[in-house]
């Protein structure tokens, strides 16, 4: 087995911006990185970095008891030092953060990121924003990106 791997998690609605944000700041060239996608987006993932759609499905959805080994099945094929994985709109940080919880099966991991990426110029209502899911989303994640594109 290569080296441990560190797995980043990224979430946001449709436009908020998550392909942006995996290129301009956890895609590094000279770093071994590899990309899962959920859903193709209007951006794409940059050139020169491994990139495959989870063939489970949404991780937290349908596809939760097959994510870990697809997600197994992807390293050991890629050996990458980093995963990137770009969840669906309406992915439930939550739900990962559990599914994550049973991950003592992965022992590449050394360890799990959260991002939840957030578009000001969508997102204004600050009904949506206190909303219970986008709560729940901001309590999950390690980091909360906000854009305006």
């Amino acid at each position: 087995m290569g080296s441990k791997t560190t797995l980043h998690i990224v979430a946001g609605f449709k436009g908020a911006g998550k392909t942006t944000y995996i290129n301009n700041n956890l895609l590094i060239y000279g770093k071994k990185a590899a990309v899962l996608l959920n859903e193709h987006g209007a951006a794409k993932i940059r050139e020169g970095f491994t990139v495959r759609d989870l063939k489970s499905g949404c991780p937290c959805c349908d596809g939760a008891r097959f994510f870990l080994r697809d997600l197994q099945n992807f390293y050991y094929e890629f050996t990458p030092e980093e995963i990137i994985v770009e969840l669906s709109s309406f992915a439930n940080l939550e739900e990962m953060y559990r599914i994550m919880q049973h991950r003592f099966s992965l022992r590449f991991l050394s360890g799990v990121r959260y991002y939840y990426v957030i578009n000001t110029k969508t997102i204004s209502s600050r009904e949506l924003i206190s909303g219970p899911f986008i709560k729940t989303q901001l309590q999950y994640a390690d980091s909360v990106i906000l854009t305006r594109h």
